[in-house]
């Protein structure tokens, strides 16, 4: 996570499909990483993948969307909220369907 900063300098992050992709990858590390935290580091690793979310469901390319929802059930596993990690998930495969992307879970 150290490196995040070089990343962002070196204008990979200017092209949608990098950016897409590294943010969800970063965010995903952060998940495994508040998954074994606790206190203010488990809040540090939260809030990197909750802004990837929000970043990632925002986004124009439309597929993205998809892996923000796939990070919000992440975060709400984590936050033992089972309703909204299955209403993420269906979120996710259905922008999936949509865009011909076939998840790894069916």
């Amino acid at each position: 996570m150290d490196t995040w900063p070089q990343v962002r300098g070196s204008g990979r992050l200017r092209l949608t499909l990098m950016q897409t992709f590294l943010e969800d990858a970063r965010a995903r590390v952060a998940l495994a990483l508040a998954g074994v935290s606790e206190g203010s580091e488990r809040r540090r690793w939260m809030g990197i993948a909750e802004r990837a979310s929000r970043m990632l469901l925002r986004s124009k390319a439309a597929y993205a969307p998809g892996l923000g929802h796939l990070l919000a059930a992440g975060i709400a596993i984590l936050n033992d909220d089972r309703a909204k990690t299955k209403a993420h998930l269906q979120d996710a495969e259905a922008i999936f369907a949509r865009n011909e992307l076939i998840p790894c879970w069916r």
